[in-house]
Order: C-alpha cells, then structure tokens, then sequence
C-alpha cells in the first residue's frame, strides 16, 4: 500500500498532494483516508481548504475554510476518491506558524 505524508510549515500557502496526472498506487488507486493533523504551537490553529483542481484550474472543494485547532487531527474518509488522470488534489492553508501533517492512504 502506499502512502504519501507531506509536512506544511509556510502559510498562506497551496500545496500540490497528488498531482494531475499522477498515479496514486495505494488501495487498487483508490485513496482510503486522508488526515490532517495540526501540530503548530499557536492557539489560533489552521484554517484548511482541500479541493481538486482541473487542467482548467478549476476548483471542487471537498473542505472549505475548516479550522484545525492545534493539537488535533481532522480524519476524512467518505466519498474522497477521486480519477487523478482529471484532477489534482491540492491543500490550502492559513493561519500563524503553521504546523500540518497531510498523510494520504
């Protein structure tokens, strides 16, 4: 199974997780979980936008402008898969001294 972990430590900031045209491997393809866990020190904790994005650019939000307190994981795990040949799955993140793990599976 793969697995694929990215660390955020820079905000605003948008970060490519699987992107367009890339082949995700793990579960036949399909992607089981994916958690964001806020590590950051800073009592403001993360605000999170996941969405997949299009050759268009064109976004679809799976999240929107959801706050990570710090100290938590938020678990996503229904109606997540996604045909990576179409789209991109990207992160955008805000907040102070920002602190996130993203682990896809």
């Amino acid at each position: 199974m793969s697995i694929i972990r990215t660390n955020i430590t820079s905000s605003p900031t948008e970060t490519p997780l699987i992107a367009l045209g890339d082949e995700f491997t793990g579960n036949g393809g399909r992607i089981k979980k994916i958690s964001i866990a806020n590590f950051s020190d800073h009592a403001d904790g993360a605000t999170v936008n996941l969405f997949l994005e299009d050759a268009s650019d064109v976004d679809f939000y799976i999240i929107k402008n959801v706050n990570i307190p710090k100290g938590t994981t938020l678990v996503l795990t229904d109606n997540i898969a996604f045909d990576s040949t179409l789209y991109g799955l990207k992160l955008y993140n805000t907040g102070t001294s920002p602190a996130l793990t993203v682990t896809i599976s």
